[in-house]
């Protein structure tokens, strides 16, 4: 089972278009299919912190999404004019969606799951940018009475960031599992608290 999403400025979801873009360096229209080549890793900024985020794409729709803290020793670490005219552009627009601005345009990306956990995806990916929901609300939404559930169904969210999991927490604010650590958890949901109360 897959589910394809369509993102819109603030998380929302909706269904599946088809996104294009252009080559800041020769001008040159590539359609999706054409800007990614199965994976792409780019570094971007969080407050003061960078991560590392891996984007993995299968015919030009991303289907997967891995952080990580920036190490500056990584002997493999992407900067500057050394990664991909894709990565660029997807730096941009993640950095776009991580300071919750408005995206002149969508991207196509699908999450493959089972029918439970698309109904949780896209009740966390209605969550608001500089806002939580708990465990507990995402069951109550689409009408499971197990927070667990749903906790378990956001820890298989192959595509975090793009499906907002990190805004969703646990009972009285608690930060509790994240695919991707507490500690960037913690450093997504204050980058985007301070950026809310900013704008």
């Amino acid at each position: 089972m897959s589910i394809d999403v369509y993102l819109y400025p603030r998380g929302m979801i909706r269904g599946a278009g088809y996104w294009g873009m252009e080559c800041r360096g020769c001008g040159k229209s590539m359609t999706g299919s054409e800007a990614f080549l199965n994976k792409d890793t780019f570094i971007t900024m969080v407050g003061q912190c960078s991560l590392r985020i891996d984007v993995y794409a299968t015919d030009g729709v991303i289907t997967g999404v891995r952080i990580a803290m920036d190490k500056p020793d990584k002997p493999d670490k992407p900067a500057g004019k050394d990664i991909s005219t894709s990565a660029q552009w997807l730096q941009s627009i993640f950095q776009a969606i991580l300071d919750g601005r408005d995206l002149p345009d969508s991207i196509e990306f699908r999450a493959d799951g089972t029918e439970f956990q698309k109904k949780v995806w896209e009740a966390a990916g209605r969550v608001p940018y500089g806002f939580t929901a708990t465990y507990g609300d995402i069951a109550r939404t689409i009408g499971c009475g197990s927070p667990r559930a749903a906790g378990q169904a956001l820890k298989a969210n192959p595509i975090p960031i793009l499906i907002p999991c990190h805004r969703i927490v646990g009972a009285g604010g608690r930060l509790t599992g994240f695919s991707s650590g507490i500690e960037i958890k913690r450093l997504l949901l204050r980058h985007e608290h301070e950026n809310s109360s900013c704008q």
